[in-house]
């Protein structure tokens, strides 16, 4: 216990640390909040749908920037090759990621919900409970597929490729910043196997509607599957330097990421 204590105070200084982390955690989530709250105040609109989509911009990037960047860059300077000598294994360098991203997304979450309070008079969250269930699949989520981006890039630059490869269908075609029933057809089908739909709706029926836990039961388990096989791909896979190959079996695992999201879509 004592190590998997030690690699989260590690991550957290590090992630802390972290420029785009940071933008992606906190800058970006806010700065959507305040201007698109702005416009939609001023056009009497409802603040709620605005705060749910500001939430799963924060989830996006804290799981895709914060997943995997991190084990990439102490690759590439060999410190993994280093620790490798010792008896850690993979373990505590996932666990120390998950849990590092919930915890680093909860002040992102507490300062969206007191903006939305404060300046807008959005209602606090009855069922706050469900909602951080919601979130906390959704963190996890996310940090697997940055941990799997850790598993195969090479290096820090190809590993901001992969991530903007998952970044930008994620937040465009999910309902995170356009409304699926505003996407061409293609479109929409393609937003079913996306997690983040799953994410996005659940939080806007939550806070719109005030929806019953149980509602959101498909799309956590749905959220909480992809995290664990992601993550079970991400420890298989595991690589401490760069010479290391991802083993084939591996690569053939990455189809189980969209299977619990095609499954809940062919489900709907």
């Amino acid at each position: 216990m004592k190590t998997y204590r030690t690699f989260l105070d590690i991550n957290l200084a590090l992630a802390l640390r972290s420029r785009t982390l940071v933008a992606f955690n906190y800058l970006l989530p806010i700065l959507f909040f305040l201007v698109l709250a702005g416009v939609t105040a001023r056009r009497g609109g409802a603040i709620h749908g605005i705060l749910a989509m500001s939430l799963v911009v924060g989830v996006i990037g804290n799981g895709l920037y914060g997943g995997g960047m991190q084990i990439v860059a102490e690759r590439e300077a060999n410190i993994l090759r280093r620790l490798k000598m010792t008896p850690v294994g993979p373990g505590p360098i996932l666990a120390a990621s998950l849990v590092s991203g919930w915890l680093l997304y909860m002040p992102a979450l507490i300062l969206l919900q007191g903006l939305a309070f404060l300046v807008y008079g959005s209602p606090l969250p009855v069922r706050w409970l469900s909602e951080l269930a919601l979130l906390t699949a959704g963190i996890l989520c996310f940090r697997s597929l940055g941990l799997i981006v850790a598993s195969t890039a090479n290096s820090v630059q190809e590993a901001s490729m992969m991530t903007q490869a998952l970044y930008l269908p994620m937040m465009f075609f999910s309902g995170t910043t356009i409304p699926v029933s505003q996407l061409p057809s293609w479109g929409q089908t393609l937003s079913s196997f996306l997690p983040a739909r799953h994410l996005v709706e659940g939080l806007q029926s939550m806070v719109s509607a005030g929806a019953a836990p149980v509602s959101l039961a498909p799309g956590i388990l749905a959220m909480l599957l992809t995290a664990v096989a992601g993550v079970s791909i991400a420890y298989v896979s595991f690589r401490w330097h760069r010479e290391d190959k991802v083993p084939p079996r591996s690569k053939f695992a990455l189809a189980l990421i969209l299977l619990p999201s095609l499954v809940l879509a062919v489900w709907k």
